[in-house]
């Protein structure tokens, strides 16, 4: 190893450090504050009542979503009443 290329290896060691320190900052500090903000943990409440998988998503259903969110919730409510309906009938 010439001693020209050992501060290059160096620098390159340093900005991969800064890039993982950075991805830690952004992944364990900020997404947390994000989450823990209302509108967001109500989403993300939502989301778990429904049993939607945000995983599953594309970004092209991002848009759409609140009325997917709200047919899901009316027909949960729909299939509930009828069970309740089935139960008193019995």
């Amino acid at each position: 190893m010439t001693t020209s290329s050992k501060p290059s290896s160096l620098a390159g060691f340093s900005r991969l450090l800064l890039a993982i320190a950075g991805l830690a900052v952004v992944w364990l500090v900020i997404l947390p504050l994000i989450g823990r903000q209302p509108v967001v943990s109500e989403h993300i409440q939502q989301q778990e009542r429904l049993g939607i998988d945000p995983s599953a998503m594309f970004y092209t259903e991002l848009e759409i979503l609140p009325a997917i969110a709200h047919r899901v919730e009316r027909l949960q409510l729909l299939n509930a009443s009828s069970r309740d309906g089935e139960q008193t009938e019995n």
